[in-house]
């Protein structure tokens, strides 16, 4: 199998490409000058490959300027427009099967409990990005292509992202719960991305929105205590959610707010999980 990804190089990018690799699967990395190079250098690089992953798009936690905020939009929508019109482009004989793309469970209201089929959409900026995302790349099943919408939840790992940044500080025992800490903490083991992809890339009968979330979701303050209990540290620090604000100004808002999501169609499909709740994750994360 020969897969293209775009992000290839970031922290999910990288671990899935390293994953692939070892099992034997062939990766054509599509690296930002490749976009600059226009339509036709993609066609190139897409043909022959079996699949396209898209998880590119800039970091969303930082501090959110006008400017930057369309960053956050256009380096997810232009990208993925980018890759639809090159699929356009090429002939049904040479077009990619499947074409997995990445969202956010931004795309969900903060309040209540979310799956594929019962859900309430956000009106927020992130809910905005997500919908325009995920309607973007919706353009490939037109083409008879098989569409996959990855909707990750707080992707934990050792070496990168979120998790990656805050276990320093609690090993510190500076960690301490955001905001209210009542706020849905719908979180995944990297592992468990790397193991839904193959799952989906191999189950060529599935389609649609997946949400990649563990079953069994938390909240930021049981997230928090339970982190801090596994490293023998405090957590009676607080963040409150006016000092993120300074922070971070508007991106403050995935910090302080957060819906709990369920995956539902992957359990139904028969993916395991391999880490299903917090403590199996955090006992895989933080061993020596």
């Amino acid at each position: 199998m020969k897969i293209a990804i775009s992000g290839s190089t970031g922290f999910i990018g990288g671990a899935l490409r390293e994953a692939f690799v070892s099992s034997g699967i062939e990766v054509v990395p599509l690296l930002r000058a490749d976009f600059k190079r226009g339509e036709n250098y993609l066609v190139q690089l897409l043909t022959g490959v079996n699949g396209v992953i898209n998880l590119a798009g800039a970091p969303i936690v930082k501090r959110w300027t006008p400017a930057y905020k369309q960053q956050i939009m256009e380096s997810r929508i232009q990208v993925t427009r980018q890759l639809v019109d090159a699929l356009k482009a090429m002939s049904s004989d040479d077009r990619p099967e499947v074409f997995l793309s990445t969202s956010a469970i931004g795309i969900y209201a903060n309040s209540g409990t979310h799956d594929e089929e019962v859900f309430e959409y956000g009106h927020d900026f992130l809910g905005e990005v997500a919908t325009r995302w995920e309607g973007a790349a919706a353009e490939v099943k037109k083409l008879g292509v098989r569409m996959v919408i990855m909707r990750m939840g707080l992707v934990l790992g050792k070496e990168g992202g979120m998790f990656g940044r805050l276990l320093p500080v609690f090993r510190m025992g500076l960690g301490g719960t955001v905001g209210s800490g009542k706020q849905g903490f719908s979180f995944i083991h990297l592992d468990d991305v790397m193991g839904a992809v193959q799952f989906l890339l191999a189950k060529k009968e599935l389609n649609g929105v997946f949400n990649f979330t563990a079953p069994y979701p938390v909240n930021n303050e049981t997230f928090t205590r339970k982190l801090a209990h596994k490293l023998g540290r405090p957590s009676f620090l607080a963040v409150p959610a006016f000092a993120l604000k300074l922070l971070f100004s508007e991106g403050a808002t995935m910090l302080v707010h957060g819906p709990t999501v369920l995956p539902r169609k992957l359990t139904e499909a028969g993916y395991k999980f391999q880490f299903p709740d917090i403590d199996s994750a955090l006992d895989d994360l933080v061993k020596p």
